[in-house]
């Protein structure tokens, strides 16, 4: 029931926003290319410690309809380097039991899809962002609020924005990921009910046109995260290294 007050309530929002596209100035703006990105895994003893996925790349915008990858959403303000997005995206986490022979017996996490906003302001001392999303799916009923600050610098012919961050876990969120229900435990694998969580991140994401459309991009991130989730016997490691590279075109 909750998840779908959620949906129907961001259904009105986005309703509303739409309606009001022909207030705003109108924009097209449409780019695809392709990549691949590469992470490590925070869960143990996993089949792929590493996880390298190849996948389209897709920016767009229409009026206030804008698609950035695994996210889609509206632009509510867009306005003199402040900007306020609803969006809706596909959650990255989740596991099964067959992934990792000190996961059996665990019930599946599966990803959820997260609705919420991101508001940013670019101002002369750089850019400030605050990210809110919550589950609409019903799969944990959490969710999470990142803040970042990004400086972007221009090298010879690349752009590059490094940032820095925070993001808040609610501990359902936490719970769900990385936690372990009675049930579940056994010897080497105890209960575990964990609270929020509060991990920093440093993040670099880099773009280099090749001409006029083309252009090349690439980016990491380092995330090292909390004690709840450090604590969790399922986890080996205090942090995730994740990387993409790719090739973009501007198409309109």
């Amino acid at each position: 029931m909750k998840s779908i007050l959620k949906v129907a309530l961001m259904s009105l929002v986005l309703a509303f926003i739409v309606r009001e596209t022909h207030a705003a100035e109108f924009a097209r703006e449409v780019k695809l290319g392709v990549g691949g990105a590469a992470s490590s895994r925070l869960y143990k003893d996993l089949k792929n410690r590493k996880r390298y996925t190849p996948f389209p790349l897709i920016q767009g915008r229409y009026g206030r309809l804008f698609i950035d990858g695994l996210s889609l959403g509206v632009k509510a303000i867009d306005y003199e380097g402040f900007s306020v997005d609803y969006k809706v995206a596909r959650g990255v986490n989740g596991y099964e039991a067959s992934d990792s022979p000190f996961l059996e017996g665990m019930e599946r996490r599966k990803e959820g899809i997260d609705a919420g906003l991101d508001v940013t302001w670019w101002s002369p001392v750089g850019g400030f962002s605050m990210s809110g999303l919550v589950d609409i799916t019903g799969e944990y009923d959490g969710g999470e609020v990142s803040l970042a600050y990004m400086m972007p610098l221009e090298l010879y012919h690349l752009a590059l924005v490094p940032s820095v961050g925070g993001t808040w876990r609610s501990a359902k969120k936490v719970q769900y990921y990385f936690g372990v229900r009675p049930d579940e435990a056994r010897s080497d694998r105890p209960a575990y009910n964990p609270s929020g969580d509060i991990s920093s991140f440093l993040a670099l994401n880099v773009e280099m046109p090749v001409s006029p459309r083309w252009s090349l991009v690439a980016g990491g991130k380092a995330e090292y995260f909390g004690c709840d989730v450090r604590n969790s016997p399922l986890v080996h490691e205090d942090y995730v290294l994740s990387a993409y590279a790719g090739i973009i075109v501007t198409l309109l």
